[in-house]
């Protein structure tokens, strides 16, 4: 059996001139086809990660827009129960007046 296997590869040996043996054009051509495979992963792996990335960073925008409104929303309802904490002193009786109002400067006054 090995006798014969040998003798079968030093047929093809010798047929063989190892300088004009060549992948033809079919070895061209996957070559080819494997190289547009790989460039088209290639362009598509980037059009993912820069959509993740745009994803992200809207995500982290969105985030930080709705703590602000948060924290607008917080502080304009302590400013309205201050306001509103004023008012309700006012009715009770408490005295309005004695709180200095901010005036204008007169004309020959400094500031």
């Amino acid at each position: 059996m090995n006798g014969m296997l040998l003798s079968a590869v030093r047929t093809a040996e010798e047929k063989l001139d190892p300088d004009t043996v060549s992948p033809g054009i079919g070895g061209f051509i996957i070559t080819a086809v494997i190289a547009l495979v790989v460039i088209l992963l290639g362009y598509d792996l980037v059009r993912r990660v820069r959509r993740s990335r745009y994803r992200e960073e809207i995500r982290v925008k969105l985030e930080g827009e709705l703590a602000a409104r948060e924290q607008g929303l917080s502080a304009a309802r302590s400013v309205e129960n201050a306001v509103m904490g004023a008012d309700e002193a006012a009715v009770v009786g408490a005295d309005v007046d004695a709180v200095e109002t901010p005036t204008e400067p007169e004309a020959g006054e400094d500031r």
